[in-house]
């Protein structure tokens, strides 16, 4: 009866941006952390496919008997291409629920996946409960990659050794950090996880923002015969918008002038919770031959992290050909608690020819994973 009562108390409906002061709270009182409104509004309002749509929902909210929200769900539209063609994709966002209504948490992914006329359906940042959800409703593993296992190298060993000791409740982890991190760096020198002087073939430069290069550059990208989603510089700009006004992105490129033939973007992804300086891969894409360089890359960034105070770098979902050209950097892997990339399409064709893993190169870019 208790239960029952329950359901008939809840109501579900789409989200407004009126909503963002129930939902911020929603979100606090689960430990998730919250967007100011203009950088929570800009995921929509300044996005170039929310902008091409006549309407489109930013979400579905779960609402209590008092017009308390309870429960979010957040939908953000995406520009993506495949042979040519546009398609029209969605990445779930905070997804969140108290406690007492997580039964009906459901009710809102079946919102996100039952919407007319989007291609794609993603989540690139599922958690294990996510994970499993979305499996109920046959969303499929991207094929290609590993996205329950991340590659890592320390570059700041006192930083690192004493927020993992935090997160294990050490008692005095300033303490301890120092006999530690001395022994783990020492370790790491002595079997070549401290390389960061790699002889380069080509000049690698840094950029401070997303120019006409990365216009020319993704004319050249969206020719190939790969799922990706659209590259262009307005689309970049409003992806990393906030992040760049944080300097929170290190962003490199190769190439002369306007002949830009690969670019690389690393993000600032920081545990503030056990003062964890983090930088991961978002994005790396090339148009020649690509091992060299993207090797070249990584020990700029290896070098950018400690030059800087980062205590680590880290890759997820890598393509296997990309795995093996790091190998010599000799990363650590740590494993993740869910295969954090899905997808789901309602369209026949376009799921069997998506299970070709040569047609994939997802990474850490696609659905809200760097937004």
């Amino acid at each position: 009866m208790a239960q029952a009562a329950l359901a008939r108390a809840l109501r579900a409906r789409e989200a407004s941006f009126d909503d963002h002061d129930k939902i911020v709270a929603l979100e606090t009182r689960n430990g998730l952390r919250a967007q100011p409104f203009d950088e929570w509004q800009h995921l929509w309002i300044d996005n170039p496919a929310y902008r091409a749509l006549s309407h489109w929902p930013i979400g579905w909210v779960l609402e209590d008997e008092d017009d308390g929200i309870v429960g979010f769900f957040g939908n953000i539209p995406l520009l993506y291409e495949f042979e040519g063609r546009p398609l029209l994709a969605t990445s779930g966002r905070s997804w969140v629920v108290d406690p007492k209504y997580r039964g009906y948490a459901i009710l809102l992914l079946n919102y996100f996946l039952n919407q007319k006329n989007v291609d794609l359906y993603l989540n690139a940042t599922a958690n294990a409960e996510a994970s499993a959800a979305f499996s109920l409703f046959q969303a499929s593993r991207v094929p290609i990659g590993k996205w329950d296992e991340s590659l890592f190298w320390i570059t700041n060993y006192k930083g690192f050794v004493r927020s993992s000791l935090l997160m294990k409740s050490a008692l005095i982890p300033g303490f301890a950090s120092y006999p530690t991190s001395a022994a783990l760096s020492f370790l790491d020198r002595a079997i070549g996880r401290n390389r960061r002087e790699i002889p380069s073939g080509t000049d690698v430069y840094p950029a401070e923002t997303f120019d006409e290069r990365f216009d020319a550059f993704w004319e050249r990208l969206r020719h190939t015969s790969r799922l990706l989603p659209v590259r262009t510089r307005e689309v970049l700009n409003w992806h990393f918008q906030y992040a760049l006004k944080r300097h929170e992105l290190f962003i490199l490129t190769v190439g002369q002038g306007n002949n830009m033939d690969a670019y690389a973007i690393f993000g600032r992804q920081d545990n503030e919770r056990f003062g964890l300086k983090r930088m991961r891969l978002v994005d790396f894409q090339c148009l020649t031959e690509e091992t060299a360089i993207f090797r070249w890359m990584l020990t700029h960034a290896l070098r950018h992290c400690a030059k800087n105070g980062v205590h680590m770098l880290e890759l997820t979902g890598l393509r296997p050909d990309r795995v093996a050209a790091v190998q010599s950097l000799s990363p650590r892997r740590r494993q993740l608690n869910a295969w954090r990339y899905l997808y789901k399409t309602g369209d026949p064709h376009l799921n069997e020819v998506l299970k070709d893993p040569a047609l994939w190169d997802p990474t850490c870019y696609d659905g809200d994973a760097s937004l």
